[in-house]
């Protein structure tokens, strides 16, 4: 099976999870491609990342600000790759990626990404990025299926009770981490039948116990979770 999975940043040091999950799926045979939003803000990460060579499945979607005129070609090129290949998109195609302002440059990179790893599957991380392939799968007509899974930090306060409509509306199924993001999934208009828990837990191996010592100055101890 061939899975893309959509991210926000990749690799982050904080979502180890995303890095879990994603080398859990290539030991089980399946084939893997990684489509991240923007490049990470810090240099380091999981050493799952070099073990398994992550970068080199990894494309981003950010143009690049310091080559703006090689890359609006590169988009321009791109979308009309885009119109030769799905000429019954078309108007779908121009609705959606022109003009080419950089939120629609970004779909454009999508679009093409999406095409060449031709996915069974897209697992999407973060509300957001589900939105954003329901509605590029719209776009190119595409059959795979979309997987949206909720982190809690996405449900937000927006009192907007429709943010997520067409994604609820359009997407296969969802997954939550807790049984509060459910409840607000639900909320928000997902279908608690297509909506599955799934918590997070923590690979206790990667973090060998080591004896501390109370400061005896203070006799507190401070935990940091």
């Amino acid at each position: 099976m061939k899975v893309t999975v959509i991210t926000s940043q990749f690799p982050y040091l904080s979502e180890t999870f995303i890095v879990d999950q994603i080398v859990g799926i290539l030991k089980l045979g399946h084939q893997v491609r990684i489509i991240s939003v923007s490049h990470p803000d810090m240099k380091l990460a999981q050493p799952e990342v070099q073990r398994y060579d992550l970068l080199k499945i990894t494309r981003y979607l950010q143009p690049d600000q310091k080559g703006r005129v090689a890359e609006l070609l590169f988009c321009v090129v791109a979308f009309i790759k885009l119109l030769l290949k799905y000429p019954g998109r078309a108007p779908k195609l121009c609705s959606s990626c022109l003009p080419f302002s950089t939120p629609k440059r970004i779909f454009v990179r999508l679009l093409g990404g999406l095409h060449s790893d031709n996915p069974d599957v897209v697992h999407c991380h973060f509300g957001p990025n589900g939105e954003l392939v329901t509605r590029a799968r719209e776009v190119l007509g595409g059959s795979f299926a979309v997987v949206t899974s909720f982190w809690g930090c996405d449900m937000g306060t927006s009192s907007d009770p429709n943010r997520y409509s067409d994604l609820f509306r359009l997407g296969d199924s969802f997954v939550a981490n807790t049984s509060f993001t459910k409840k607000r999934i639900t909320e928000l208009g997902g279908a608690p039948n297509r909506t599955s828990i799934m918590p997070i837990g923590v690979d206790l191996s990667k973090i060998p116990f080591t004896n501390r010592l109370v400061p005896l100055a203070t006799d507190r101890l401070r935990l940091l979770t």
